[in-house]
């Protein structure tokens, strides 16, 4: 049985050009880092590898993992506070959601897999697709702007 996947917002993109402080790439040099929320989890790990990983072969551009002493946009990658009123068997752990700001994109889920769920569904929006098995492709974009939200 799937459980729903609940997407918060559409996300649109800003035109490609000049750096604004909202792209994640521009110019092939990365303008955001990638943060996850305190403690140790395996999966968002490899949540922020995947993300980190397609970022690169989208733009030739290696967005940083963890947290930076200087300014910078970020993408957060957290897992949401478990409901008090539901018991952990009924709470919806594939559910996802993400919301933007003026400095940072948050991808935050019910578990580590609802949240990679939630890295793939931006990355796509990003343009990255997943069509075929086989070698992947290559650097196709010089602006990966960050997303914004309503």
């Amino acid at each position: 049985m799937s459980k729903p996947v609940l997407i918060v917002a559409v996300l649109t993109f800003l035109a490609a050009g000049t750096a604004s402080p909202l792209d994640i790439v521009s110019q092939g040099q990365s303008r955001c880092h990638i943060e996850l929320s305190p403690g140790e989890n395996r999966q968002l790990e490899f949540a922020a590898a995947e993300l980190q990983r397609y970022i690169e072969r989208m733009s030739g551009a290696k967005a940083p993992v963890g947290a930076l002493s200087e300014p910078s946009s970020k993408i957060l990658l957290r897992l949401a506070p478990a409901p008090t009123t539901q018991a952990p068997a009924t709470r919806q752990t594939d559910s996802f959601s993400v919301r933007a700001d003026d400095r940072s994109l948050t991808i935050e889920g019910g578990s580590g897999r609802a949240v990679l769920y939630g890295v793939y569904e931006v990355l796509e929006r990003m343009g990255c697709r997943f069509i075929s098995i086989g070698p992947e492709g290559k650097k196709s974009r010089d602006v990966i702007p960050f997303p914004s939200l309503p």
